[in-house]
């Protein structure tokens, strides 16, 4: 089954393509999250216009891999940064939570529910 996840931290337009590349990813799009207007330009969503942070949707197929085993990858990714993950299931944002506080990183972590996602063109 094909399960996404939506990650944000300061930066991240810079790692899409690193994200595209992890083990059992299916793909990893670029775009802006959680923003209240409809198809905002590049721009807009990069300098925080209408509530927009930039953030990489992450598909993968339950099968392969699981929130678990991304984790760790997209910690590496983030660096020391605060993270936010955005969800559409509720039971992938209780996991979510979950693995956050097992890791010792619920204070850094953020966890909210997706309410509206974009794509946008990469910078590449």
């Amino acid at each position: 089954m094909k399960k996404t996840i939506y990650v944000s931290f300061e930066g991240i337009e810079k790692e899409a393509e690193r994200f595209q590349a992890l083990p059992n990813i299916s793909s990893a799009k670029l775009g802006g999250i959680n923003g209240q207007k409809s198809h905002p330009t590049y721009a807009e969503v990069a300098k925080g216009q209408y509530g927009y942070k930039m953030a990489i949707k992450i598909d993968y197929p339950s099968e392969k891999t699981s929130f678990t085993q991304l984790f760790p990858l997209v910690k590496d990714l983030a660096g020391n940064q605060p993270i936010s993950f955005y969800y559409t299931d509720l039971l992938d944002g209780i996991e979510i939570k979950a693995r956050c506080f097992e890791a010792g990183l619920a204070e850094i972590v953020k966890v909210e529910k997706m309410c509206s996602f974009f794509l946008l063109p990469s910078l590449a």
